[in-house]
């Protein structure tokens, strides 16, 4: 039986996965980047808390395995998954330290994916009064540089044009 939105997680994440023929196994850093990613996407009020406790849990999770098994691509989206979750609770100062992790990555570690998650922040930041402030303005200043910085080739959002618009 699996857990509910409201029972706590399991308490085995610290333990090394089983692999087994034919299953996905993945680390506890990689199930809780991957749960703070979904808890986010069903952008519930209630589950944007656990979804910062989740990829709290993910960030501190990679810090105590080696420089092998990281994933950078895990790493910037927990930090994305915070500063988005961040975002939505009204807590823009912590969205800010998270989103600028993402934003002083060296291009190289920026996947598609990540460049999608930034993409969705800028929107919804820019949708709200908290894109209107000094500290949202500065934000999405600092993230359509990142996005615009890419060669147009590789911008498969036909959207992307207006991140310009300020």
């Amino acid at each position: 039986m699996s857990a509910g939105p409201d029972e706590n997680p399991r308490q085995a994440d610290d333990v090394d996965p089983v692999w087994e023929p034919g299953i996905f196994g993945f680390t506890a850093a990689k199930r809780s980047t991957y749960a703070g990613t979904t808890l986010l996407t069903l952008d519930h009020p209630h589950l944007l808390v656990r979804a910062v406790e989740e990829s709290t849990r993910a960030l501190q999770a990679y810090q105590h395995v080696s420089e092998v098994e990281r994933s950078g691509g895990d790493i910037l989206a927990a930090h994305l998954d915070l500063a988005s979750a961040h975002h939505r609770t009204d807590d823009l100062d912590a969205a800010h330290t998270h989103l600028r992790v993402v934003t002083q990555a060296p291009a190289d570690r920026r996947t598609a994916s990540i460049t999608a998650r930034l993409l969705r922040l800028v929107r919804d930041l820019a949708d709200t009064p908290a894109g209107c402030s000094a500290l949202g303005r500065q934000m999405l200043e600092s993230s359509r540089a990142v996005l615009s910085d890419r060669p147009r080739s590789l911008r498969p959002y036909a959207h992307e044009e207006h991140l310009h618009d300020g």
